[in-house]
């Protein structure tokens, strides 16, 4: 994991802290807040114009993530390396399809070869949860399967 504080001198924060919790499907904010958080990057120093490397020891599978800076700063990004749990890269193509604008939603589903007119009638069936919306052809070259896989452009 990287807190990464580019550009930030001065007025960086002094110290930051991370958790995390691990729950199912899309939560709501209040669903999130009501969940368990455990600290996986207890408060520590963070120096600014720097990134900030913090080696994870705990491995169990997380969901998602909470950033704490104290008391008060600049932050350029936070990074988080992993691994994807097993059935979760579709999970997560199926969601950033989902938030796609429907003209870049088009073009990645033209990149996949399916037609403007389909990829539009396609789109119009979102949210994708389970993918039973898309034909198997179409989510296996997303998922990169088909062997030349989809690669993000800068333009998406």
């Amino acid at each position: 994991m990287v807190i990464d504080t580019a550009w930030f001198r001065g007025n960086h924060p002094p110290y930051a802290s991370v958790e995390a919790t691990s729950v199912e499907g899309a939560p709501s904010p209040a669903e999130l807040e009501r969940a368990t958080w455990e600290t996986i990057v207890a408060k520590t120093a963070i120096k600014g114009d720097t990134e900030n490397p913090f080696e994870v020891a705990d491995r169990r599978r997380w969901t998602h993530v909470r950033l704490s800076i104290h008391p008060d700063g600049g932050l350029a990004r936070l990074r988080v390396h992993g691994e994807l749990a097993a059935g979760a890269h579709r999970v997560a193509v199926l969601r950033w399809l989902d938030l796609l604008p429907i003209e870049h939603a088009v073009q990645v589903l033209g990149e996949a070869g399916v037609p403007p007119e389909t990829a539009e009638a396609l789109l119009r069936r979102r949210p994708f949860a389970d993918g039973g919306a898309l034909p198997s052809t179409v989510l296996s070259t997303l998922l990169g399967r088909s062997g030349s896989g989809i690669r993000p452009r800068r333009s998406w």
